[in-house]
């Protein structure tokens, strides 16, 4: 845990000595995924540990169970958001949403 906090703090310190804007975002971007992954496996696994004392044995056995299951079924969700073919669906989708919205207004 520890090297890993390590490697994290040296990529955070990496992107602030970035000076180009630009550039950072474009840095973070590539981060970002991996980090919320990071985040969704570590988080509940240490608050139970932090907290063991007063947390329910069920619901630790819960916690232990979802941050086995969520990490693996959220990994393609995440790093499908980040591909250009999803943005661009995306964006056709709310053009047709505001265009339908436009044409039930003219309508009414």
């Amino acid at each position: 845990m520890l090297i890993i906090t390590a490697s994290y703090i040296s990529i955070i310190h990496a992107l602030f000595t970035i000076t180009l804007p630009k550039d950072r975002i474009i840095a973070m971007k590539t981060c970002t995924s991996h980090l919320i992954l990071v985040a969704i496996f570590y988080l509940p696994i240490n608050i139970t540990y932090l907290f063991f004392a007063f947390i329910p044995t069920n619901i630790r056995i819960i916690n232990y169970s979802l941050t086995s299951v969520l990490p693996p079924m959220l990994n393609p969700i995440i790093y499908v958001l980040k591909t250009e073919e999803f943005k661009v669906s995306v964006k056709k989708l709310l053009k047709r949403g505001a265009q339908r919205a436009v044409v039930s207004v003219k309508s009414t």
